[in-house]
């Protein structure tokens, strides 16, 4: 991997008392957008304070403020490195590939790479660091702790759903990972990035089920997983940004208009059930992701939508971490990387 000496895209964060925001002050003054669109994306920025400088507390975690409410789950220090965590395990599972897509590389890097939903920013730095030459932007609606990338890596706060304001036809790779649960429109967002790739550019999805699947009938009909299953897919849909099936992405991306369109699917073991060494180890990782994310992807939406206190919440997700760690239960996520391309022949 090429030694880059990484820069600091926020150097400190304010924290107010009383009203439980939290302010970053070191972001660069110029707009990251213009009205036309037509700047070029190395002439983006860093957004403004108006955008980046709020975040929220609630039930003892922390949320983005931009957009409130749009996105269900924490970005506190909990969350972030169970992120990073998660990035591993994909690590595992697509053996060491950041992505499937055969982006182009030629005599040098790809053209610019866009990750929707940066998160932690892992995935956009390790590209940026895979491709040192290759400009990579990073979206996402919140700024959370400091953030450390190399130097051809921007992240910005922005919300993917509105109207895109990059160049057109422009990016080699738009990537999309881990936003089941967070998008309303789903054909719209990969009409916007069908707009924004360059013709022969690609775009790329590595998502989860957020159902369990079992092969072997150890996963009783009546177990408490299979309920709150039910219980968050109920939430999430009510808050009309339901869990979707990610079989349909090779259809929906075709429909976009994107051809050569891949589907690679993925089994996670939700413990150290199987066998198979490989399988065991990632079984043993995803545990660990399991018992650190389950009370940031129930909380909200178990105490906005579905009504419940908080300590009943949580009571009740101890029950159901004691369920995803029996071995007895043969049962794991579904992980689905889906890629397609943008005709060569095709322009906006």
């Amino acid at each position: 991997m090429t030694n880059i000496t990484p820069q600091p895209l926020m150097s400190y964060w304010d924290y107010e008392d009383g009203n439980e925001t939290i302010t970053a002050d070191s972001f660069d003054s110029d707009s990251a957008y213009d009205d036309g669109g037509d700047r070029p994306v190395e002439d983006l920025t860093l957004l403004s304070h108006e955008r980046a400088n709020v975040c929220k507390y609630e039930n003892g975690r922390r949320y983005h403020r931009y957009h409130e409410g749009q996105y269900a789950f924490p970005n506190d220090n909990q969350e972030l490195d169970r992120m990073d965590l998660q990035h591993h395990i994909s690590n595992l599972v697509f053996g060491g590939k950041l992505h499937f897509s055969p982006i182009t590389t030629g005599e040098g890097d790809p053209s610019p790479i866009l990750d929707i939903g940066f998160g932690s920013g892992i995935w956009a730095a390790s590209m940026a660091e895979m491709y040192p030459h290759s400009q990579v932007i990073g979206v996402d609606l919140s700024w959370t702790e400091p953030i450390w990338c190399p130097p051809n890596c921007r992240l910005e706060v922005d919300d993917c759903e509105h109207d895109w304001l990059y160049k057109k036809d422009y990016f080699e790779l738009v990537h999309i990972r881990y936003l089941n649960g967070s998008i309303r429109d789903w054909d719209r967002l990969f009409q916007q990035a069908y707009r924004h790739t360059r013709p022969g550019g690609w775009i790329e999805l590595q998502e989860c089920d957020i159902e369990l699947y079992c092969d072997d009938n150890t996963l009783p009909p009546d177990s408490m997983l299979l309920e709150w299953f039910v219980l968050i897919n109920k939430a999430a849909t009510a808050s009309e940004r339901p869990f979707i099936k990610t079989q349909h992405f090779k259809s929906w991306l075709e429909r976009a208009g994107y051809v050569n369109v891949k589907d690679k699917l993925f089994k996670v073991p939700i413990n150290r059930w199987p066998k198979d060494k490989k399988m065991k180890e990632l079984g043993h990782y995803e545990i660990m992701n399991i018992a650190e994310g389950l009370e940031g992807w129930s909380m909200a939406l178990f105490t906005r939508v579905l009504g419940w206190e908080k300590d009943d919440v949580l009571v009740y997700l101890e029950k159901i971490k004691k369920e995803f760690r029996n071995r007895k239960v043969h049962a794991y996520w579904s992980l689905r990387a889906t890629y397609g391309q943008k005709p060569m022949d095709s322009s906006t």
